[in-house]
């Protein structure tokens, strides 16, 4: 996520250049979810190499879902055009263009990727052309003109199913596509559906000897002193079934200090849903500080305490705690 021409905060930013957080505002209805869906749409053609599911020859979305507009049929029938820049490792800037004909049928129109600033390839529907040069040939290891020539060849004579993009078809790219994939896979979280996020956090036992344990949430705790939200301190508790010696269902508690005295209750007596909420979060969000993630998520507002919202944002721009550059996006209506 780019910065623009504003000099204020420069200690936020990213290797000086990369925006940690970026919040899309927008009225309702005006587009902010099928932002987000995009993305999703073409994570999702990655993951399945292409956008009909290998072997099964079934589309990833099925007959109607993947449509410009489906109340105008002109528009029905109009290209879907997809691109993304961004840098792992490299940068790449990839297009993609797909359409539905008269049958319903979605098709790959054109794709094109581009390296580093330089085109690696380019396709037009059933014809490919490999940019096979002197800029180009450290990406093509083992590989001549003939063999790029020969796969053009076979493209171009429909040996290679069109329906694949260039991972499932350009095999030889191994680093490229080795990055491209580690991009979308394990570096790109969309969250568009807050009831889809699961606690993931799971402990196995509690010590042997022990028959409760007390886990400090640090990350939630952070982001409610980000948020300058309150004085409490929010564990997870672990106790232990001694008659038939298995965990008892984990209970999140609060704490309280009451001068020198430490107040502890369930959070559910005293914590607002949408400070709940969060902790839902904090498995997610550990994971994309620490391996610096991009996350995007739609209408961040409508679930999470708005105050702690603060604290999450302070959290991607503190650059001692964001040490790897995650990246937070949010969908708002304004």
């Amino acid at each position: 996520m780019n910065k623009e021409n504003v000099t204020e905060l420069p200690d936020h930013l990213i290797e000086k250049k990369y925006l940690p957080v970026k919040l899309i505002l927008g009225g309702n209805a005006t587009g902010k979810t099928n932002t987000i869906l995009a993305i999703e749409v073409l994570k999702n053609i990655i993951v399945n190499k292409g956008i009909y599911i290998n072997d099964k020859n079934e589309n990833i979305y099925s007959n109607y879902s993947l449509f410009s507009n489906i109340n105008d049929k002109k528009k029905y029938l109009e290209p879907i055009k997809f691109y993304i820049n961004f840098i792992n490792n490299n940068e790449y800037e990839y297009f993609l263009q797909i359409k539905n004909n008269e049958n319903h049928e979605t098709n790959i129109e054109y794709e094109k990727l581009i390296v580093n600033n330089i085109k690696i390839f380019e396709r037009h529907g059933n014809e490919l052309k490999i940019n096979y040069s002197d800029k180009t040939k450290k990406y093509f290891k083992d590989i001549d003109k003939s063999y790029i020539e020969n796969t053009e060849k076979m493209f171009n004579n429909e040996t290679i199913d069109h329906n694949g993009i260039f991972i499932s078809y350009l095999l030889f790219l191994k680093d490229i596509i080795d990055d491209f994939n580690d991009y979308f896979i394990n570096k790109l979280i969309i969250i568009s559906s807050f009831d889809n996020i699961i606690n993931t956090i799971r402990i196995d036992r509690v010590p042997s000897g022990t028959n409760v344990i007390d886990i400090n949430q640090s990350l939630y705790n952070e982001i409610i002193k980000l948020s300058d939200f309150g004085n409490q301190n929010i564990i997870l508790r672990l106790s232990k079934n001694q008659e038939k010696n298995i965990l008892n269902k984990p209970e999140l508690l609060s704490q309280y200090k009451m001068g020198d005295e430490t107040l502890t209750v369930p959070s559910q007596l005293t914590e607002s849903s949408g400070t709940l909420k969060l902790f839902d979060y904090i498995p997610v969000i550990d994971v994309a500080l620490k391996n610096g993630i991009t996350m995007i998520i739609d209408e961040i507002d409508s679930s999470i305490n708005p105050v702690l919202i603060v604290g999450l944002i302070n959290l991607f721009t503190n650059s001692e705690i964001n040490k790897n550059g995650a990246e937070l996006k949010k969908m708002k209506i304004h």
